[in-house]
C-alpha cells in the first residue's frame, strides 16, 4: 500500500501542477482538479503512514473517478462542458499512474469489502470455533446435541 499511496500522491502533484499552469480559471474543472489536488495528497500520506484497507478503498476510488473523469474529458460528451484530449500534457503520465496505482490498491478494496459485507463470515468461524471448543470440555452445546 506504500507504493499506491505514493501514487496517490504523485498523482496529486500532477494535479495541482495542471491547475497553477493550466486549469485555474477553468469553470468547475479547475476547481476540481484543485480537490483532486489536496484530497490527493492527504489521502496519499495517511495511506503511506497508516496502510488500512478502508484508506486503500478511498484511494482507489480516487484513482478510478480520476480515470473515469479524464476519458469521459476525452469524448464527444466532454466533462462540465470541457473536452480535453488524451495528447494534452501530462495526460498520458496521469493515466498511466492512475491507473497503476488502482491495480496496486485494488487488493485492498477486496479485504475491505470481505470484511465490511459478508460479516456473517465472521460470525459463522466464531461459532465453529466455539463449538469445537465445547466439545472438549464436556459442556453442552447451545446448538444442541453434536
Amino acid at each position: 500500500m506504500v507504493t499506491g499511496g505514493a501514487l496517490v500522491v504523485i498523482s496529486s502533484g500532477l494535479h495541482f501542477h495542471l491547475w497553477e499552469t493550466t486549469y485555474r480559471h477553468v469553470p468547475t474543472i479547475g476547481m476540481l482538479f484543485l480537490l483532486q489536488a489536496l484530497t490527493g495528497l492527504l489521502l496519499g500520506l495517511a495511506l503511506v503512514g497508516r496502510r488500512r484497507d478502508l484508506l486503500a478503498t478511498a484511494g482507489a476510488g480516487l484513482m478510478a473517478s480520476s480515470i473515469g473523469g479524464l476519458l469521459l474529458a476525452t469524448t464527444s460528451l466532454g466533462l462540465f462542458g470541457f473536452r480535453g484530449s488524451l495528447a494534452a500534457p501530462f495526460a498520458g503520465l496521469l493515466l498511466a499512474i492512475e491507473v497503476a496505482g488502482l491495480l496496486i490498491l485494488a487488493p485492498g478494496v477486496v479485504v475491505f469489502a470481505r470484511r465490511e459485507f459478508a460479516p456473517h463470515r465472521k460470525e459463522s468461524q466464531t461459532r465453529r470455533r466455539t463449538v469445537a471448543s465445547d466439545l472438549g470440555t464436556g459442556r453442552r452445546s447451545p446448538f444442541g446435541t453434536l
